[in-house]
């Protein structure tokens, strides 16, 4: 693939945290001024912070007024108070700077363990793929998170999965069923789940962490692996909305349209990635800085450090590879612009949440014909 092209830096729009403006990236996060210089203030401040209303303060106005659930939104959505203490100590002069010599063979080292962990990210990703274009589909309206994670490992044994050249596009539905299942179509939201499953299962971290650690970092976080691998597949496929393989639309059906959707489609990494023009190699580090998130919920202290060491030497791998590719100061541009599509990621999620509660949940409610999946109810109620 050809190098992309040079492009300016990508300001970002929203501030992630209270939806107004944003200023620039602070701690991580698309955010204006506003909540960058609260999160630090925050973050800082030995102060206990007490919410009054029971931790329901709304996204909004009223989200200013209560420090503790203006806090916790600052890191749901990956503002890193570490890197707070990072700037803190830079703050503090030195006197006598130490010069660090790098050797060779310490540059040979590091280019290595680069090789070597794109290699087997780029090895998983094409077995992930061959399960998304097979036969491969296990679908259930019981089964979650749990019972997936517990399962073999499908990405060992592909090929018993044949690989179709064409999917049947189904007519625009309501919410896909057992009966659609059997009838050889796919619901492609629910399997990317699933395959984000199948793939913490070969991340080497996993041992590392609790039983409860591993339940958080994949509750917390499968989502946005999936919408990612939905939204980078699209991309490849040459479109800049989110269109599944067999090209139909998601929640495409009339009663879906609306506000909500809207906001979904246009916030979706398709387009972002048609801007930057990511090629694999790139796509696989993206995916795993998404997938190590340590804001997770319920995740431990012990589970927040070491997924943030992970995830840290993921970006630190991105940024190798891209300054070996491109001379002088541009690759700090696009980088940038190429780290901004893990905030994008988190944006659309939260956009699909709204479309899911604002849409599917009150249709489920009204019919008991219908019903949504354990997998996504248990993702989607935490």
């Amino acid at each position: 693939m050809n190098s992309p092209p040079v492009l300016l830096p990508d300001i970002p729009k929203i501030c992630l945290v209270c939806g107004d403006a944003a200023s620039c990236r602070y701690y991580g996060v698309s955010s204006c001024n506003s909540c960058k210089s609260f999160f630090r203030r925050a973050a800082l401040s030995t102060t206990e912070k007490i919410c009054f209303n029971d931790k329901k303060c709304v996204f909004g106005r009223e989200l200013y007024k209560c420090r503790l659930c203006r806090f916790e939104k600052c890191l749901k959505v990956g503002m890193n108070k570490k890197g707070i203490k990072a700037l803190v100590k830079d703050e503090i002069p030195k006197t006598s700077p130490d010069l660090k010599i790098v050797k060779a063979s310490q540059i040979s080292t590091e280019r290595d363990t680069l090789i070597s962990t794109l290699n087997k990210l780029l090895y998983v990703e094409e077995k992930i793929a061959h399960l998304r274009y097979s036969t491969y589909f296990p679908y259930s309206t019981s089964k979650g998170v749990l019972d997936y994670f517990n399962d073999a490992c499908a990405i060992s044994n592909t090929r018993k999965h044949q690989v179709l050249a064409r999917f049947a596009k189904p007519e625009a539905f309501l919410l896909f069923n057992e009966e659609m299942a059997s009838s050889g179509h796919k619901f492609w939201m629910y399997l990317d789940l699933v395959l984000a499953i199948e793939y913490y299962k070969t991340m080497e971290i996993m041992s590392r962490l609790s039983r409860l650690d591993q339940i958080a970092l994949l509750k917390g976080t499968l989502r946005q692996v999936a919408s990612f691998h939905a939204a980078y597949d699209a991309y490849i496929r040459g479109h800049t909305d989110l269109v599944e393989p067999n090209d139909f639309v998601p929640f495409s059906h009339p009663h879906f349209r609306g506000e909500a959707f809207d906001r979904w489609h246009s916030k979706s990494c398709v387009r972002v990635c048609a801007q930057v023009k990511p090629t694999l190699d790139k796509i696989v580090l993206l995916k795993s800085i998404i997938a190590l998130n340590p804001n997770a919920p319920n995740l431990s202290v012990y589970g927040q450090e070491v997924v943030a060491k992970e995830r840290l030497k993921s970006t630190n791998m991105l940024m190798s590879l891209i300054r070996v590719e491109r001379g002088g100061d541009e690759w700090i541009s696009y980088f940038s612009r190429l780290y901004d599509i893990v905030n994008r990621n988190i944006l659309a999620d939260l956009c699909f949440s709204d479309l899911i509660f604002s849409k599917v949940i009150p249709l489920v409610s009204s019919r008991s014909d219908m019903k949504v999946e354990g997998l996504w109810l248990e993702l989607l109620v935490q």
